[in-house]
């Protein structure tokens, strides 16, 4: 132990090699890519979704605005033949 700076070393456990290291930032990188695109098929998912379900109630609210026309025209018809 070094008494001036207080720091003692134990070289217990063995540094890695470069080669290591470069294999462990690889590994943590194909992690990390294989979790965004996860995200972004999660993300992808959702925003179809969201465009469907729009595109549904708007054919929705067209088809009862389209019903409802027929009803007031048929209607018209009936009250002017009475």
């Amino acid at each position: 132990m070094n008494s001036s700076s207080g720091i003692k070393r134990f070289n217990w456990v063995r540094a890695r090699s470069a080669w290591e290291q470069n294999k462990a930032w690889r590994e943590r990188r194909q992690a990390a890519r294989e979790q965004f695109e996860a995200n972004m098929a999660i993300a992808n998912t959702a925003f179809l979704n969201a465009q469907t379900n729009q595109i549904a109630g708007l054919a929705e609210l067209a088809a009862k605005a389209a019903a409802s026309r027929i009803v007031n025209a048929i209607q018209t018809k009936i009250d002017k033949r009475i």
